[in-house]
Order: structure tokens, then sequence, then C-alpha cells
């Protein structure tokens, strides 16, 4: 609504809104990331349109693995291409 409102008062010359930034986002790429790597055609950076947003903070895969091991949980390493046919 915000943002919408922000559109109609006419304060900005354009605006643009992620259109995936709620929780929703994390589907929206998987499917991308399958349809390129499965049907189409090879993906190319079109520039950072969010222009550097913090997106967290790095961890290694050494990291990630050490973390999981020590609260027990379960897990599978999975190559890409295993991880989009997942569950297919």
């Amino acid at each position: 609504m915000a943002n919408g409102k922000l559109l109609r008062d006419g304060c900005c010359d354009g605006i643009w809104i992620q259109p995936a930034a709620g929780g929703r986002g994390g589907a929206l790429g998987a499917a991308l990331r399958a349809y390129h790597m499965q049907l189409g055609p090879a993906r190319s950076a079109n520039g950072d349109a969010m222009q550097g947003a913090f997106l967290g903070p790095e961890f290694s895969q050494q990291e990630i693995e050490q973390r999981l091991a020590r609260c027990g949980a379960r897990f599978e390493m999975l190559d890409d291409t295993a991880l989009a046919l997942a569950g297919h």
C-alpha cells in the first residue's frame, strides 16, 4: 500500500519495487533457476536493479555444514541439477 501511495503522490519520477519481496520470492527464484537449467536460454545478468541491496552475511559451505551438524540437523548435499529435479 505504501508503494502505491508513493507512486500516486507523484513525489518520485519512477518507482521500482522488487516483484517478490516477500517470503514467496524463494519459490520464484527456484522455479526460474530450474527453467534456465533445464529449458531456457543461458541466464544473463542485466545489471543490479536493486543497486547493491544487502543480502545478508556470507557463509562458507564448511561453516554451514558445521552449524547444521552442531544442532543435530539431518541434511543431504545435492548438486544444482539434482536440486532442480528433486521432488519430481
